[in-house]
């Protein structure tokens, strides 16, 4: 069968553990770990009783770890998913005996199937002392998955380190990082990736990670069809929201970072249940597009923490199914740290039930999509909401198409390759285009779709020209004011055409920025073929 369904496999009704990073925002555990990269880590591992320091309040983040010790952690760590723990079953290699304090460990281990003999040389031994190597954290963890519920097969040829460095086992070690030994710091971050991707798998029908993994669904199993809120109250938003019946998946966009690091907004729990009552999922974003605040609130791991803990506690208070990260402009240095703050906050929020997704530009947006790993978030949150418009935006003196077809396959082919699994990347759209004036293309408006729609309807648009690149028609129409403006037919029809591509890649799914520049009747134009509308 090859790399499996995890979902299928493993039925985990309850997390035994949960982000309590809150309870350290201020005192952490160790004495040493202060400018640590593994901070968030070390702290949420400790605060489950995975992991430990030692006696004198250090942890030795940078002292080398050994088989025994990480061993010992990882079977801590993914005992939820595993059912394998401790225990002295009489099995176990000549140099660790009853008596030595990791043979119940090992001994469990060798039992469970975890000591391939194939992989990891235990000729001699099972060498406890030893430094553990990425190749042995890999090769425990793949044979934990092969005999646990999981199952898990790997694709022919592939070998377990292969496998886990594609699975994004090693996200989050710093470039410094030995690239073969691990130290105390990287075995943290490792074991919390081990956890998310765990945690990952109940949560998506197909499993991602891995060379060769397909699917064609969002983590609900069901095809995503999103639509964005902006700027309107509370009231007209869910009033909106329960109309659109073309929208199963509402993203409420209300909380918004300071200069305090804190997240401006609410978001009242009847908005979700009213929406879920009506068979849609909700999710609240949380955005920030200052490179100045982007760097102080993701540099620092206290920092991370402390919005981890934030967009956790409003989650959950607003009783939405995920949160939905709006990070733009982020400066190109912080690739690694909005990466790591991904990783800590998937983690957080899957364990306490919800999903985590991010926005993300398209890779030709210059600075804006610096930050960006698109393989590393990919590999880390349930969904990437790729924003496929502004092609042409407000700042081109050049008119074109805010999106064409041949300009999203190429972004979401980009996506693809850089290792973004199909099933999680869900097509943005837009419902809106854009503008120019004709006697000066630096002034431009965006135009709501229902608008553009009446104008050719009405007449005050005249049909000029067909774009021969995007095979989109160019229309002209003059203003009250006498002046005339061009503007590329990004419509209803348009949009389903683009669309597609989300069910000929099988992608998650697609998603609409904004509602409300839309009518109601243009659902049935836009939403393609293969993106089934739900019933209410």
């Amino acid at each position: 069968m090859g790399t499996k369904s995890w979902l299928s496999l493993l039925a985990v009704t309850s997390l035994t553990y949960s982000l309590s990073t809150a309870a350290f925002a201020n005192t952490l555990p160790y004495t040493d770990i202060g400018n640590s990269f593994a901070q968030a880590a070390i702290v949420n591992l400790t605060a489950a009783g995975d992991i430990h320091g030692y006696a004198n309040g250090t942890f030795e983040p940078n002292q080398m770890i050994t088989r025994g010790q990480f061993l010992a952690y990882m079977m801590n760590t993914l005992q939820p998913y595993t059912g394998v723990k401790p225990a002295a079953t009489g099995t176990t290699f000549s140099d660790v005996l009853p008596g030595n304090w990791d043979y119940s460990v090992v001994s469990s281990a060798q039992s469970a199937g975890w000591i391939n003999p194939y992989w990891i040389d235990v000729s001699k031994g099972f060498d406890e002392n030893n430094q553990a190597s990425r190749g042995d954290v890999a090769s425990f963890f793949v044979a934990a998955l092969e005999h646990s519920s999981f199952h898990l097969q790997l694709p022919e040829g592939t070998t377990p380190l292969t496998f886990a460095t594609d699975s994004g086992l090693f996200y989050g070690l710093p470039a410094s990082a030995n690239p073969i030994y691990l130290n105390r710091a990287d075995a943290a971050v490792v074991l919390q990736n081990m956890q998310t991707l765990c945690q990952q798998a109940t949560l998506h029908e197909t499993m991602h990670i891995g060379p060769g993994a397909t699917g064609a669904t969002g983590a609900t199993g069901t095809p995503i069809v999103m639509g964005f809120n902006y700027g309107g109250t509370i009231a007209s938003d869910l009033t909106e929201d329960e109309q659109d019946t073309a929208i199963n998946t509402v993203v409420y966009d209300g909380f918004h970072l300071d200069s305090s690091m804190q997240f401006q907004g609410s978001l009242p729990a009847s908005f979700a249940d009213s929406l879920h009552a009506a068979g849609k999922q909700v999710w609240a974003l949380f955005g920030a597009d200052q490179p100045t605040l982007l760097t102080q609130a993701l540099t620092s791991a206290t920092n991370r923490a402390a919005l981890v803990t934030q967009i956790v506690q409003m989650s959950s208070a607003s009783q939405v199914d995920g949160a939905n990260i709006d990070f733009e402009d982020v400066p190109a240095n912080l690739e690694s740290d909005l990466t790591m703050f991904m990783q800590e906050l998937t983690t957080a929020l899957h364990a306490k039930g919800m999903q985590s997704s991010i926005d993300v530009t398209v890779p030709s947006a210059g600075s804006y999509s610096a930050a960006y790993n698109y393989g590393a978030l990919g590999q880390t949150v349930n969904d990437v909401f790729l924003m496929t418009y502004d092609e042409s935006w407000s700042g081109d003196t050049t008119p074109g198409p805010v999106t064409s077809l041949s300009w999203v396959q190429g972004n979401v082919n980009t996506l693809l390759q850089d290792g973004v699994p199909a099933n999680r990347l869900v097509l943005g759209m837009p419902l809106y285009t854009r503008a120019w004036q004709t006697n000066n293309t630096s002034q431009s408006q965006s135009i709501p779709l229902s608008t553009m729609e009446s104008m050719i309807a009405s007449g005050q648009a005249v049909q000029s020209t067909m774009d021969a690149t995007s095979g989109q028609s160019v229309d002209v129409y003059t203003d009250s004011s006498g002046i005339q403006w061009e503007f590329w037919q990004d419509g209803p029809n348009t949009l389903n055409t683009i669309g597609s591509l989300a069910v000929q890649d099988q992608l998650a799914g697609i998603g609409y920025w904004q509602l409300g520049d839309e009518t109601a009747s243009e659902w049935t134009t836009i939403i393609p073929s293969g993106l089934a509308a739900p019933s209410n």
